[in-house]
């Protein structure tokens, strides 16, 4: 599988063995797994856990969300943070923050994100 995210909003998982085949085998989107709409655009896709069951996405507008990706409760947004850019360790001044991406540790099976100011 392919995960992909753009400034439609839309992260798409795609049945990359199907859209090998081409023709009928991807006429009207059959290659895709599953669309989640993040409701804004992505700028970052990343994954949160050992499986990769758990993709993360951090719009254009600074929110970061985590999406479940396994078979159970596939496509469900699990948590959505709309003011990290806000928190007091990242202002400067007046200027809030900013998010880089999510990095996950197979060692501890943490992930954490990465900031700036």
């Amino acid at each position: 599988d392919l995960l992909s995210g753009g400034s439609d909003g839309l992260l798409c998982v795609l049945d990359t063995l199907r859209c090998e085949q081409g023709g009928k085998a991807v006429e009207d989107d059959a290659g895709l797994h599953l669309v989640m709409n993040t409701c804004d655009g992505i700028r970052n896709v990343c994954f949160a856990s050992r499986d990769a069951d758990i993709a993360c996405t951090i719009s254009t507008s600074e929110v970061l969300q985590m999406w479940n990706l396994n078979e159970q409760h596939r496509g469900s947004l699990c948590t959505r943070f709309d003011d990290v850019r806000c928190n007091p360790r990242l202002c400067v001044g007046e200027s809030g923050g900013y998010m880089i991406g999510v990095l996950y540790d197979h060692a501890s099976g943490r992930a954490g994100l990465l900031a700036g100011s």
